[in-house]
């Protein structure tokens, strides 16, 4: 019982995570056509602060302000994400318990929401995710 507990709240903080690097490369692929998933400003190409990377929390906290050109970027939709993603995470977990098909499952699914995410802000689809 506590087991599973642990590993669900493990899947969702894993997830979260994973919504992080989501918007990373939504945000890099808006500034540099690049799939590095590490958070930028869409605008200048700067950073983001380092308190936008804590899951969940840090898009709100830091409401989306870049700390260099003090312009704000959509920080509802990357908590959105994030929680989105930390939901997934459990779902997948609860689905597939500790298996190869939950890693598979997790990747595939990652991959199809950082292309929606893409699809939702710039109206395309990247070919670099989806070839592979």
């Amino acid at each position: 019982m506590h087991y599973d507990l642990l590993a669900e709240t493990l899947a969702a903080i894993v997830g979260a995570i994973l919504g992080v690097a989501i918007i990373g490369t939504a945000d890099q692929y808006t500034k540099y056509r690049s799939l590095w998933p590490m958070p930028i400003c869409p605008e200048c190409g700067s950073s983001a602060r380092r308190i936008s990377v804590i899951p969940i929390v840090g898009p709100i906290i830091a409401r989306g302000s870049c700390g260099h050109c003090e312009r704000r970027s959509s920080w509802q939709l990357a908590a959105l994400i994030q929680l989105l993603m930390a939901v997934l995470g459990t779902l997948l977990y609860q689905r597939y318990g500790q298996s190869l098909l939950l890693l598979y499952s997790s990747i595939f699914t990652t991959v199809l929401v950082a292309i929606g995410v893409i699809d939702l802000q710039h109206r395309l689809i990247p070919t670099l995710l989806v070839y592979p």
